[in-house]
């Protein structure tokens, strides 16, 4: 009984399938994902190129699902390859990157379970964003997802990559820039918690000497320059190939005075730290009083 059921049940479909694609309902398409799911998988979709591979995946939740699944991500990298092929474009071959810099976060996903390693050393173009070369720099560095996530803003996918493994405080080979270092300039507050909630090292520099509160009070960044303040980043830290500039020059120079007051308010928390401490050390007579110590002449 409960086979002849299963029959009349797939008759029934058959025939509601074959109605819909009559009547135009149904994509001849959309019929073979709902009747042979794997045969769409497995035969068809790695056959499509990479552009109509991206733009099926925003068609339905269903498609974007069967892309970016583990069988559906095996073929990316190819379709990549097909469609950059020269040497100058050898770098957008990766399908990791693809997944970092555009904060694909199902992708990601199904790259991580298929095998992908996420500390995968992966080729950019550092030339392309400016920020980072005093000249234009058509070298191409080595740089982790991490790096790529972190200068896009896409925080799901850098708490994806840290939830991997992802070191936070690895620096790419060109310049030695870590991810915070990125975030600080590039992403929103949330990504730089992350990193930081991760164990990144607030006080790690590039290879230049620049630290993420250099480039933050610079930059006018209120709230990421309160988070580096929160973790305890130094900053008093002088760059060594500035000519002395300090997080609280930068801010000045730049006239962001939100940052300038920030600065001065935890240079001055600092310095009554280290006064109380001098004063239980040598005792009340002996330290000097808090005016005299000062506080902001190093900063």
């Amino acid at each position: 009984m409960a086979t002849q059921k299963r029959k009349m049940d797939d008759r029934e479909s058959e025939a509601s399938t074959i109605e819909r694609l009559r009547s135009g309902e149904l994509h001849i398409l959309s019929a073979i994902t709902e009747e042979l799911p794997d045969v769409f998988t497995v035969d068809i979709l790695p056959k499509l190129d990479a552009k109509a591979t991206f733009n099926l995946a925003q068609v339905s939740k269903w498609y974007n699902s069967a892309v970016w699944s583990v069988c559906g991500v095996r073929s990316m990298r190819a379709k990549l390859e097909n469609c950059f092929q020269t040497p100058d474009t050898q770098h957008l071959t990766e399908p990791l990157y693809w997944a970092a810099t555009i904060g694909n976060l199902p992708m990601l996903r199904a790259l991580m379970k298929s095998g992908v390693d996420v500390q995968k050393e992966l080729l950019w173009r550092l030339g392309n964003l400016k920020i980072w070369c005093s000249r234009d720099d058509e070298r191409l560095s080595r740089f982790t997802a991490l790096h790529m996530a972190c200068q896009g803003g896409h925080l799901m996918v850098v708490k994806a990559l840290i939830d991997a493994g992802a070191d936070v405080n690895c620096r790419c080979n060109l310049g030695g820039i870590p991810p915070l270092l990125f975030a600080a300039v590039c992403s929103p507050a949330p990504v730089v918690w992350e990193l930081i909630k991760a164990g990144a090292d607030v006080n790690l520099t590039d290879y230049p000497g620049r630290t993420p509160l250099l480039l933050a009070a610079e930059d006018g960044n209120e709230k990421i320059v309160s988070l580096l303040i929160y973790a305890g980043v130094n900053i008093r830290y002088v760059h060594p190939g500035s000519g002395g500039d300090t997080a609280l020059t930068c801010a000045k120079d730049n006239e962001n005075a939100a940052v300038v007051k920030l600065l001065k308010k935890a240079a001055c928390r600092e310095c009554r730290i280290q006064w109380h401490r001098l004063q239980h050390t040598v005792g009340m007579c002996a330290a000097p009083t808090f005016g005299e110590f000062g506080c902001l002449g190093s900063i």
